[in-house]
């Protein structure tokens, strides 16, 4: 169950990093979405706030779920360069 959460609250919040997506209708969709995808490692606010909360002794399960969440984004993060990578080489032209 515990990795089903991890999988679920991973996917949202990369969801919720498409938000450039409906904006910059000046640029291609593929730039759009290779800035979106470069968002997609950027975990500090996340890791702040598991800090705080092992600064307050809280523990369970959402913390479990916080921290593997950011794991998960961190060792997916080569698979989101090269993304970008493609993406970005698509929009200009090899």
């Amino acid at each position: 169950m515990i990795f089903f959460h991890v999988l679920m609250v991973s996917l949202l919040s990369n969801i919720g990093k498409l938000f450039p997506l409906f904006f910059y209708r000046d640029r291609m969709v593929s730039e759009r979405l290779a800035l979106s995808v470069g968002m997609f490692t950027r975990g500090e606010v996340g890791a702040g706030v598991i800090f705080i909360a092992l600064g307050y002794n809280l523990g369970g399960p959402a913390l479990l779920i916080s921290v593997l969440t950011i794991v998960l984004n961190l060792i997916l993060t080569s698979i989101f360069v090269l993304w970008v990578k493609n993406l970005a080489l698509r929009s200009y032209g090899r």
